[in-house]
This record gives structure tokens, C-alpha cells and sequence, in this order.
């Protein structure tokens, strides 16, 4: 073991399941994670790490994790978990905090690669879900080794800010509600009100009131360059790499796109 753990938890990948996957029979975000040195330090080595994390997240306290009980997961974390399991439930806890009643989730480490696990959590919304995962594991990090450009609350406000911009409003959330009751799945297609209906030749578009029977849709999405290209490329058809920036930073980033933040 080596003397003193390092915040090296880090995402490899994510990746976003729509629908049933090989993990779950519901959407599902999957993060693959390599731990680093940390994979030599459970929960039980850190001290002060459980009180620290359940005193910034207290709905922590009604996950059962396996125990199938109240308080499951704390034992969990006295006893000695890893944090790639830790950074799963956190995941869990952030999406409970803005409103989305989520408590699917597993960790299981990736075949054949010691010391790199597989984190797949459920999720509302998609962005808010991929947040969560993001912020999981800074925050697991910081606790291990503290963070001077780490501020908890302001950190956690900012994710409950962008959970609501990112929000349905009344009559979109209404329409998809009634869709789920009915065993329709359906999709984001932006972080606005743009939602897929169906899937195929049975797909329907709406964003709020208005449907893809008319041609307003369809014209908007037309009006906006970057929205076009994604659904495009979604649909498989080959597009140039792109994307939206709005800050100095995001205008020096990789050209490859992969860093670009719209």
C-alpha cells in the first residue's frame, strides 16, 4: 500500500443508454472509472471521510446498498467500501437532491482490467444524470485530499441551478408523463423542450405544444446550425466535428471537439 492516497479517482468513459441495456432494464448512465492509488484505500482507511460525506449529503443515510435496509450503505462505508462504489452513490444522492427519485444503481469492476470498475446509476434526465457523475467524483476526491478551488455548497448550488434551467416545463413534462404512463419511451433531443416520441417509423416530435405535424419544428431545428448537426450525426449520417462555446477557456480547448462545451 502506498503511504498516503492521492486523489486519482478519474472517468475513463461515459456513455448514455437510452432504453434496456445489458445492465439494467432502464436508461442508465454508465461511467468507467479507474481509481488510481485510491483503489488501495477503502472507505475504512480514510479518516474522517464517512462523517465528512454523510454531513454534505444526509439523504446518504437512506441508501440500503445490498444490505437491503435503512442505513445499508453507511455500514457500507464503516466497514470499508471502494470509492468507485462511493462515487455510484453520490450519483445517486445529487439526483435526490433536485427532486429525481433515482436509487438504481451498481459497481462492478470492468473484465480483465484490475482496479478499473464500471459504475452504471439510473437517471431522470440526462444531463442532470451525467452532472451528477461528474460532480461524484470531484467531491470523492476532494475528501480524500482537499480541494482549495473546491467549494461544496457553491458547487452544489450550481448543480441545482443547471438541474432546474434544464427542467421541463408544465406542458412538456405533462406530455411525457402521460407517454410513460403508456409505455411510450421517449427522448431529449436538446436541452430545451425538444422530445422524440416513439421510436422508428412510429417517432413523433414535440417541443412544448406543438407537434411535428406541422412544420415549425422542423424550421427551428433548421435555425439552429448546432442542433441540426448533432441530430444528424445522431441519426448517423457523417458531420463535421463541432460545437457552441461561450467563454475565452472554452475557445482554446482541444480542436478535436471532445473538450468543446456548448
Amino acid at each position: 500500500m502506498t503511504e498516503r492516497p492521492t486523489p486519482d479517482l478519474s472517468i475513463l468513459e461515459t456513455r448514455v443508454y437510452r432504453g434496456a441495456n445489458v445492465w439494467s432494464y432502464e436508461k442508465s448512465i454508465h461511467l468507467v472509472v479507474d481509481p488510481g492509488s485510491l483503489e488501495e484505500f477503502p472507505t475504512n482507511t480514510l479518516p474522517g471521510f464517512t462523517d465528512e460525506l454523510i454531513a454534505m449529503l444526509p439523504g446518504l443515510r437512506e441508501h440500503s446498498c445490498s444490505r437491503g435496509r435503512r442505513g445499508g450503505f453507511v455500514e457500507r462505508l464503516n466497514e470499508g467500501t471502494r470509492l468507485g462504489h462511493v462515487a455510484e452513490h453520490v450519483a445517486l444522492a445529487l439526483q435526490q437532491v433536485v427532486g429525481h427519485d433515482i436509487r438504481r444503481g451498481k459497481t462492478r469492476m470492468v473484465k480483465g482490467q484490475k482496479g478499473v470498475y464500471n459504475i452504471i446509476y439510473g437517471y431522470v434526465d440526462e444531463q442532470v444524470g451525467i452532472e451528477a457523475g461528474k460532480l461524484a467524483i470531484r467531491l470523492v476526491n476532494h475528501l480524500v485530499e482537499g480541494d482549495p478551488d473546491f467549494e461544496w455548497e457553491t458547487e452544489r448550488d450550481a448543480f441545482i441551478r443547471r438541474a432546474e434551467r434544464t427542467a421541463f416545463g408544465p406542458s412538456t413534462q405533462a406530455i411525457v408523463d402521460e407517454a410513460v404512463s403508456r409505455d411510450i419511451p421517449w427522448i431529449r433531443l436538446n436541452r430545451a423542450s425538444l422530445v422524440q416520441l416513439g421510436r422508428g417509423v412510429h417517432a413523433k416530435r414535440i417541443r412544448a405544444t406543438m407537434t411535428s405535424e406541422t412544420s415549425s419544428i422542423a424550421v427551428d431545428i433548421a435555425s439552429d446550425k448546432d442542433l441540426t448537426t448533432k441530430l444528424l450525426g445522431a441519426a448517423g449520417l457523417p458531420v463535421p466535428k463541432q460545437g457552441s462555446i461561450r467563454t475565452s477557456d472554452g475557445a482554446v480547448q482541444s480542436p478535436s471537439g471532445s473538450d468543446i462545451r456548448s
